[in-house]
């Protein structure tokens, strides 16, 4: 069963179509705690799994297990909640990133220092957050296999990256890495 009005996909242009679509990606791999409170009557009403984060974020977000390549569903510090999987509605590889939801979390917000964020050939680009910068970089390396055999593999897919707060900010530098340290 999904959640969204599907009434809505006719009378939005493509675009907010496009946003409400990977919107539910950045709600669901915030796992079953946030769902449960966001639906509380339909997801304990028809659904068993409580205490299931994969399943929860399956459920919502719409892409069947057996799609999600990677995941972690317990953050910690520069390792925050992810999945990564084919969303074959929009024919897309999506990573999604969690926000702050618990210590592990919240330590890698407090390493707040500002860094510089360089291109591979060394040009300083900007500044970043820190622990923003050090959670892309280790998620990065976590799923760069699966990312670039994915892709090669189905050329016509987008990469999608979405995420909540930490998580948007995440999923941004994961972009801007991969956009200017590994093209």
């Amino acid at each position: 069963e999904c959640f969204v009005n599907s009434s809505l996909h006719t009378t939005l242009p493509r675009s907010l179509q496009h946003a409400e679509h990977y919107l539910r990606f950045a709600v669901a791999i915030y796992g079953w705690r946030l769902i449960s409170i966001i639906h509380p009557g339909t997801f304990r009403r028809n659904h068993g799994y409580m205490l299931d984060d994969e399943k929860a974020f399956s459920e919502y977000s719409g892409m069947a297990p057996r799609f999600i390549l990677r995941k972690r569903f317990k953050g910690e510090v520069f390792q925050p909640a992810f999945a990564l999987g084919v969303d074959l509605e929009g024919k897309a590889l999506v990573l999604a990133v969690r926000g702050t939801m618990g210590a592990g979390d919240v330590l890698t917000d407090v390493v707040a220092i500002s860094a510089s964020f360089c291109a591979r050939d060394g040009r300083e680009l900007g500044r970043v957050h820190t622990g923003v910068l050090r959670a892309a970089e280790e998620l990065l390396d976590e799923i760069r296999d699966d990312l670039r055999n994915t892709l090669a593999r189905h050329p016509e897919m987008e990469l999608v990256l979405c995420g909540h707060s930490l998580g948007g900010a995440v999923a941004a530098a994961v972009g801007a890495l991969i956009k200017h340290r590994e093209a």
